[in-house]
């Protein structure tokens, strides 16, 4: 498996910004394009090795989603277009115009409804093992819910998790970890409780006309492998792109896994989309 280096927390301190009232956390590195990174759970509120990656080339900006790591939950939030409309406002604040946005889980799904709704501020996207779209009837949907934080890490890393846990977990008292994951789950649950899908995303995607890209794990056991062809499919970017593990498969949390090999296929994409406009 591939060996990545683990940036302490500290290298890259948390902001905050008002955005329409909410005081947003949110953490920013590098020069060039923006890049908007929008988290999955169980990782907020750090600077992981992925970032420290993508900023070699971007301006990488990661916010706290509402109800994640440093930003609370307002009663205002109450749906995705809410969440869209929060994010418009983000990047209105922290003045970054059009961004090559990419968005794991939980954020790939905030990330769709916000290209689909504002297609003109994405300029590529790409996802990564995201949920939001309805699984095939032969799948069974996972419920996050009912899961501990230990079984839950067991499903998002497979047999790579002794290594790649410390990235995971910086918190060294259970107690804080525990109100921090219980904390994410209300932001989620709060816009996704019921259902665990979106129908209207499926109409809704042909408003995104930017580059995009879907990638996948090895196996993951969190979220339904259908999900992601079923993006692929209607973005109309073509088979979804699997991200191998190096000795050991690719999980649901295959950007605490593969920071390298998705940090490059973003840049592919990015390089692809810039010829494809200079062509």
């Amino acid at each position: 498996m591939s060996q990545t280096v683990v940036v302490p927390d500290s290298a890259v301190s948390a902001r905050t910004v008002d955005v329409g009232s909410l005081e947003t956390a949110f953490r920013r590195k590098g020069a060039g394009d923006p890049l908007l990174f929008l988290t999955g759970q169980g990782y907020s509120g750090r600077w992981i090795p992925l970032y420290e990656q993508l900023a070699a080339r971007f301006d990488v900006i990661v916010p706290d989603h509402p109800g994640f790591g440093g930003t609370e939950l307002p009663d205002f939030i109450v749906d995705f277009n809410d969440l869209s409309v929060h994010y418009a406002q983000f990047l209105e604040a922290v003045e970054a115009g059009p961004v090559h946005l990419v968005g794991h889980g939980f954020g790939g799904w905030v990330a769709a409804e916000f290209a689909a709704v504002y297609p003109e501020r994405v300029r590529s996207m790409t996802l990564i093992a995201p949920s939001g779209l309805r699984p095939i009837a032969e799948e069974p949907m996972v419920d996050p819910y009912r899961m501990s934080r230990d079984k839950w890490l067991d499903n998002a890393l497979g047999s790579d998790r002794e290594q790649r846990v410390p990235i995971v977990d910086i918190d060294p008292n259970p107690v804080e970890q525990m109100l921090a994951d219980y904390k994410e789950r209300m932001g989620v649950a709060r816009v996704a409780w019921n259902p665990r899908y979106s129908l209207r995303l499926e109409h809704r995607l042909q408003r995104v006309n930017a580059p995009t890209q879907v990638l996948v794990p090895d196996e993951d056991a969190l979220t339904a492998p259908s999900i992601a062809l079923r993006y692929a499919e209607l973005l109309g970017c073509g088979p979804v792109t699997p991200v191998s593990g190096i000795g050991a498969p690719t999980q649901h949390l295959m950007v605490i896994q593969e920071p390298e090999q998705i940090a490059v296929k973003v840049g592919d994409l990015v390089d692809s989309a810039a010829k494809g406009h200079n062509s």
